[in-house]
């Protein structure tokens, strides 16, 4: 008899710790597609200012304003994005053309790894825009 109601009782204990779990899992489930719908949504309603410039191979966003010489050219973190440059840009841009880039690199559809990023950014982009500060957007 109490061998029973011992087993009784792990069993209980088990299907509770998995009913758990499918709950932590479906409220998982649900935050990360109500995440990716909001992304998707604020991307939508934002764009980001400038356009895409093939560079090597790859599209890179380059947001240019200001007039003037020289071109400064403001590039974020290897991680980052050009918003990180939003206050400075238009600072920059009262007294000589600047271009804010994103130094991340896209393969498709698919986010290259760091590493390979940075080999694509100093092998690529430092060369290509350096030269060409003519051909950026206007």
């Amino acid at each position: 008899m109490k061998t029973k109601s011992l087993n009784q009782k792990r069993g209980l204990i088990v299907r509770i710790l998995i009913a758990l779990l499918a709950l932590v899992l479906i409220v998982n489930a649900g935050t990360w597609i109500a995440g990716a719908s909001a992304k998707a949504k604020l991307m939508r309603e934002n764009p980001t200012p400038g356009q895409l410039v093939d560079v090597g191979g790859f599209k890179m966003h380059v947001n240019c304003t200001g007039k003037g010489s020289p071109t400064v050219i403001l590039v974020s973190g290897l991680d980052d994005f050009s918003i990180a440059w939003s206050r400075v840009q238009p600072e920059i841009a009262k007294s000589t053309r600047v271009c804010c880039m994103t130094a991340q690199a896209w393969v498709g559809a698919r986010r290259v790894r760091l590493r390979a990023r940075a080999k694509i950014w100093s092998r690529n982009c430092i060369p290509f825009w350096s030269k060409q500060t003519s051909r950026l957007p206007t």
